[in-house]
């Protein structure tokens, strides 16, 4: 069946919404009241978040996430809690509602048909292989790693251990080893869908790979690749879960695994945090609350959201120069190996409220390269490229589920990251793509286990 265009009337009107509670949230905070405006936005985000899933039928809808993610970001980098927050310019708040909207533009329209489309074959052979595979690669790359750089940063005493534990080009394989847990998640949706059954030294095996991936990460004190080890397959599977379906769902078990794996990343986060040898009174002197009675359990995702505005907001303070591309070319550059040798592609100044809170917002290098234009411009497309690959998931392969789990994470979390800046992410975009190309039968039916 031939693709036919689609207008998504939501967006619209979601977003229409979005611009009159995001104009008012400014008129309060411009008469000091900038604790209501940051409530309003939190209120909107959620909202914003629970209508996309209604009208998708989709949890995790890719609008609703980036609704929630970065319009709950904004509340919060409102109220400006720490000392180190100035008023938004000008160019910020055009910058963070524009690119909302713009975004939403950009996934007005989106391709049916595509549903009815079989996905591709593919060898289970070859995708239990891809579990071990990845495990023992990332598992090589990173004892590389503790051998040349002398230490492993889990037992370092140094603070900042974790950051200056990298190998260039060895750490890429590293970080990813999260696609261990991607593709058992994948695999076992296959093996499911068929009605087959895994033999018992194969899930031996594949239970291993993932203590093994796991082990790597508490070993690097990688938080974020702990959340993302855990966000990647929960957004595989509930991916392919539509609301009208939730009904039929056991509702208690879930709810026990949510509130497991919540408890379990907490303990995790402060394990890490107190792992990092941090010196008293480190983290408040960073923070820096206007309150600092302020417990720092409070602090520390507060600034970890909020902070990244503020850099961007310094960002448009300060800049002299935008880098016209060069910036957003980063990943070519340095994938490429250019950085060696034309090491002037890459130095332009970072601006940060402090060095310590180095994390950017997913805009932030747009606005470097060509100021509120390329941030507009840059919504729009991963806008158009979110709805894209939204409609693509809907053939439910194993491919089009990993790269819409990536993107729907980048969305999430587009607060947090430049993230399309940073070569991991094409890196890793590169491997799911081998990985596609890897089990696609070819030659006939595939050897399937009984």
């Amino acid at each position: 069946m031939k693709a036919k265009l689609r207008f998504n009337r939501a967006n619209i009107i979601l977003s229409a919404i979005f611009i009159v509670a995001y104009c008012l949230a400014l008129m309060l905070d411009g008469f000091g009241h900038s604790i209501l405006a940051g409530g309003l936005l939190i209120v909107t985000a959620f909202s914003l978040y629970l209508a996309f899933a209604y009208v998708s039928r989709c949890p995790v809808d890719m609008r609703a996430l980036l609704s929630l993610g970065w319009v709950f970001g904004l509340g919060l980098a409102i109220m400006r809690l720490s000392s180190y927050h100035f008023p938004w310019t000008f160019d910020s708040k055009i910058c963070f509602g524009g690119f909302y909207v713009f975004y939403m533009l950009g996934g007005c329209f989106s391709r049916e048909g595509d549903r009815e489309r079989k996905p591709r074959s593919v060898n289970t052979d070859r995708m239990f292989y891809a579990i071990l595979i990845m495990s023992a690669l990332s598992l090589m790359t990173f004892i590389i790693e503790a051998i040349i750089l002398g230490y492993i940063p889990i037992f370092s005493e140094d603070t900042h251990a974790y950051n200056y534990f990298h190998v260039t080009g060895l750490h890429y394989f590293t970080v990813s080893s999260i696609f261990t847990h991607c593709f058992t998640v994948t695999y076992a949706l296959e093996m499911k869908k068929r009605g087959l059954t895994t033999q018992k030294n194969r899930k031996l095996l594949i239970a291993f790979a993932n203590a093994v991936s796991v082990v790597i990460n508490i070993m690097c004190l990688g938080k974020l690749n702990i959340m993302l080890s855990v966000a990647s397959p929960v957004l595989i599977v509930l991916g392919q879960i539509k609301i009208a379906d939730f009904k039929k769902l056991p509702w208690k078990k879930i709810i026990i695994c949510v509130c497991a794996v919540a408890v379990l990343l907490v303990g995790v986060f402060v394990a890490f945090t107190k792992l990092r040898h941090y010196e008293p009174g480190y983290l408040d002197e960073i923070f820096s609350f206007r309150d600092a009675s302020t417990p720092t359990y409070v602090q520390y995702p507060y600034m970890y959201i909020a902070n990244n505005y503020a850099n961007f907001n310094y960002l448009t303070m300060c800049i002299e120069q935008h880098s016209h591309g060069l910036k957003e070319l980063f990943p070519v550059i340095a994938l490429t190996g250019m950085k060696f040798v034309f090491p002037q592609l890459t130095a332009f100044p970072q601006y940060f409220m402090k060095i310590e809170m180095n994390t950017l917002t997913i805009i932030y290098d747009a606005y470097y390269d060509f100021a509120v234009p390329g941030v507009l411009v840059f919504g729009f497309i991963f806008g158009l490229v979110s709805r894209l690959i939204t409609d693509r998931s809907r053939r439910r392969d194993a491919m089009s589920m990993l790269i819409f789990s990536q993107i729907a994470i980048y969305a999430s979390l587009s607060f947090f990251s430049a993230w399309f800046t940073v070569p991991t992410t094409w890196f890793w975009i590169a491997l799911t793509v081998m990985y596609g190309l890897f089990i696609r039968e070819r030659l006939g039916k595939s050897h399937e286990e009984e």
